[in-house]
């Protein structure tokens, strides 16, 4: 699965190099490897010498490149790896802050920001005038809500042409705004946006703002789109937990639906959640409909509940679908014996589920489960390399079996074998 061409390194790459020299933990090999753009040398280094620095630093390096990627799923997935790194990839980041990409290096700068880095918040807020929607988004992200000149730039924000600049205003409302200053324009936002992940994200902003706006929050039950719904029913329970409990029993004592799945979810992820939300799950568990059973065990293995399962266990005897049978053991108490039957006989196949099943096997401690996700780094499915790469070296703190993987045909898998490998240096 390794890659027979090294990946180019473009001149942006190459500024920065001071920083990545000056991080230490890595050999003089490796990075005179990487300053050469021969991951594959920095990797061959790297076995010669041990240091598992270099190793991150192979892995920061990675995610550098994937960042900047021409393909847009790629540039995500690198930034999201170096999001979750923390402190471990500020030497990335500030990197990428000096890229030529004017969003890239707005990106990067939003998430310096984030780890309390003020020039880079600065450098931010002189974006707000740009024409770059995520320039100028990213420049919302930092707004101080307390400044009278931000706080009215916060508000242009929430009618900004730009979906992302919407997203990040409201965003930004979220973790401090006056209260109830800005309600009408949120409800309005909520009920009439044209894009629903604006109208979700306005929804999931409104309990914030008072109790006037309970019933734009229930309104929004009947959005076209599902994700508005229950980003709604979530904030509804925030907002007034008794009238969501009541809108459940009126419109979800039927017959099982998708919504009515979801909203048992979260209702079932509060406490004391009530009969009716268990009672549609364990209907759900018995419907003819896969894709059904599917979200319930789903739910059900996301938030257990003792009533539920024994629902699960139950349904095991008969579920003919694998990967409602892997949910469905998931859900199950962590000693059980059927928990461990079911994954053992579901880890005998090589597909994805099987390979979920030998991953839980082996966070819990099997050792033969640990040496089958090492061969599974070979498997030819992408998605069975990746759930192999953040289980051995992420949970189970084995980020040397994964070091090839940074080489990977496919970009999402090196992306993983990165971030896992920074993760488990935090």
């Amino acid at each position: 699965m390794l890659s027979q061409v090294v990946m180019s390194r473009t001149l942006p790459a190459l500024i920065g190099l001071a920083l990545l020299v000056a991080c230490g933990g890595a050999s003089p090999g490796v990075r005179d490897a990487l300053a050469q753009g021969r991951i594959d040398l920095a990797l061959a280094a790297f076995e010669e010498d041990g240091k598992d620095g270099g190793l991150q630093e192979i892995a920061r390096e990675v995610l550098v490149r994937e960042a900047r990627a021409d393909d847009l799923a790629s540039r995500g997935r690198a930034l999201g790896a170096l999001r979750g790194a923390g402190t471990h990839a500020r030497a990335a980041l500030e990197r990428l802050a000096q890229d030529s990409d004017a969003g890239l290096q707005a990106r990067a700068r939003s998430m310096l920001a984030a780890l309390g880095d003020e020039p880079a918040r600065e450098a931010l807020r002189a974006g707000l005038e740009a024409d770059n929607a995520v320039v100028l988004a990213a420049a919302v992200s930092v707004l101080n809500a307390g400044d009278p000149e931000q706080w009215a730039a916060l508000q242009r924000a929430l009618r900004s042409g730009f979906v992302e600049v919407r997203l990040a205003a409201l965003a930004r409302l979220r973790v401090g705004a006056e209260r109830g200053a800005l309600r009408a324009e949120v409800m309005r936002m909520a009920r009439a946006d044209p894009v629903a992940a604006v109208r979700a994200a306005a929804v999931g902003a409104l309990p914030a703002l008072g109790e006037p706006s309970v019933d734009a929050i229930e309104a929004a039950l009947t959005d076209a789109e599902r994700p508005v719904r229950m980003a709604a029913y979530a904030a509804l329970i925030r907002a007034d937990r008794a009238r969501a409990e009541a809108i459940f029993l009126r419109v979800h004592s039927g017959a099982p639906s998708d919504d009515g799945i979801e909203s048992a979810r979260l209702l079932l992820s509060t406490a004391s959640p009530p009969v009716a939300a268990l009672a549609m799950l364990e209907r759900a568990l018995a419907a003819s409909d896969g894709k059904l059973r599917s979200r319930a065990a789903t739910a059900l293995a996301a938030t257990p509940h003792a009533r539920l399962q024994a629902a699960a266990r139950a349904r095991l005897a008969d579920e003919p679908a694998r990967s409602v049978r892997l949910a469905l053991a998931l859900a199950l108490p962590a000693r059980d014996p059927l928990r461990r039957e079911q994954l053992v006989a579901l880890a005998a196949e090589r597909d994805l589920v099987g390979t979920q099943a030998v991953a839980e096997l082996a966070r819990g401690g099997d050792a033969p489960a640990v040496e089958s996700l090492i061969s599974r780094l070979e498997v030819e499915q992408a998605a069975v390399r990746r759930v192999a790469v953040r289980t051995l070296a992420r949970d189970l703190g084995q980020p040397r079996a994964v070091r090839k993987a940074l080489l990977d045909d496919d970009a999402s898998v090196r992306v993983a074998a990165a971030a896992a490998i920074l993760a488990r240096s935090s």
